[in-house]
């Protein structure tokens, strides 16, 4: 079976750059590799370190598509002179040109619905593998929509978010659970020496937050909660990740945080995801804050139950599609936000046994996301008429 898997043309595949969705591409191609037999293009964004992984792959080509520099320098001046000028522009002409020459039995369009323009003419089946909450019954679908065959979701939070549209029956849409992409990439530093290293000690209580540093994430609730039990607990909070991905920028929110911040609190910047392992062997907590947008499916939840970390998070989107009781604890979202997390990450901090307990749990969950169960439910998904 001939396979083309179109990027969000975000990020480039292999994933050197991170992203959470090119990771999860990354698992098909790497587990194809040694464990399938389909026939993989992926087509993304041009990059030169990108290139240079993608000459160990035997299974699956890779189409690198060379970024528009003129186009983008100048989008703004075009879209004013011209009106409606679409950003994708410049990947949709070169995506129609490729599949009108090109065949395959499935094509696949990762998160990026405004592709499906370069596909009207396309040979197979076209189908949408959606990442975020942006199919949904307050969203104006664009035209291209009804080209999708079907679409792959990633919980089944956002299954439910596009049925309600009433533009697909449920035979079109289906869940294709995200999965612990880093499972056996890396071995971690021993956690002492790591901690050490950090300037944290053996005994505190560490909590982490990993993700983008956005108001969307509730980052500074997690700042501000932080500071609330600062100092009845021996506590570190580990920040992992700058403002956009590998971005380690500061934006006047990433000042902000850190006037707020007490000196128990550790911005690590960007960290490359096969560093991850380290920062996870020495959290004791994992808090996921968001607060102000719907979390399809987060990794970080996944990750953090396949190490053993039990999560404290929002009842935002998806999260609690992978997380139970029994391995989280879960703060709604409302005014007394703040409070009840502080509350919380102090409870939890001070009682080991709980800990110990959830994370138990966490990791008989996390057998449910491995890569090879991701493979094998993206295989027998691609298989079906």
């Amino acid at each position: 079976m001939k396979i083309a898997i179109v990027t969000s043309m975000a990020l480039p595949i292999p994933a050197v750059k991170g992203g959470g969705v090119e990771w999860l591409i990354q698992t098909i191609i790497d587990e194809n590799e040694s464990n399938g037999d389909l026939k993989i293009t992926v087509l993304g964004i041009d990059d030169e370190e990108a290139r240079n992984v993608a000459q160990k792959y035997k299974n699956t080509e890779f189409v690198f598509i060379k970024r528009d520099k003129i186009f983008y320098k100048y989008y703004g001046y075009i879209k004013k002179i011209f009106g409606k000028t679409e950003y994708f522009m410049p990947y949709i002409a070169f995506l129609k040109k490729y599949f009108k020459k090109n065949k395959y039995d499935k094509i696949i369009v990762e998160n990026n619905i405004n592709l499906f323009k370069a596909l009207k003419k396309a040979s197979g089946e076209l189908i949408f593998h959606l990442h975020n909450d942006t199919v949904n019954k307050d969203c104006v679908l664009p035209e291209e929509y009804r080209s999708i065959d079907r679409v792959f979701c990633v919980s089944d939070f956002i299954r439910s978010q596009v049925l309600s549209t009433d533009c697909f029956d449920e035979e079109q849409v289906k869940v294709l659970h995200n999965c612990n992409c880093m499972q056996g990439d890396t071995v971690a530093a021993d956690a002492d020496d790591f901690r050490a290293k950090m300037g944290i000690a053996k005994d505190d209580v560490v909590f982490l937050y990993s993700g983008r540093l956005i108001r969307e994430k509730g980052v500074l609730e997690l700042v501000l909660a932080f500071s609330r039990i600062d100092t009845r607990a021996s506590v570190k909070l580990v920040i992992v990740g700058g403002i956009n991905y590998s971005n380690d920028k500061e934006d006047s929110y990433f000042k902000k945080l850190k006037s707020v911040a007490t000196p128990n609190v550790i911005f690590t910047g960007y960290v490359d995801y096969k560093e991850m392992k380290n920062y996870y062997g020495i959290a004791d907590i994992i808090v996921v804050p968001t607060l102000y947008f719907e979390d399809a499916a987060p990794l970080v939840v996944i990750e953090a139950m396949s190490e053993g970390i039990p999560i404290i998070a929002s009842d935002s989107g998806g999260i609690w599609d992978f997380v139970n009781e029994r391995c989280g604890i879960k703060i709604k979202r409302n005014e007394n936000f703040i409070k009840e997390l502080a509350d919380k990450m102090f409870y939890l901090a001070s009682s080991r046994e709980t800990m110990q307990d959830m994370k138990q749990s966490a990791l008989q969950s996390s057998k449910e996301y491995t890569k090879e169960k991701y493979f094998s439910n993206f295989v027998e998904l691609i298989n079906r008429k």
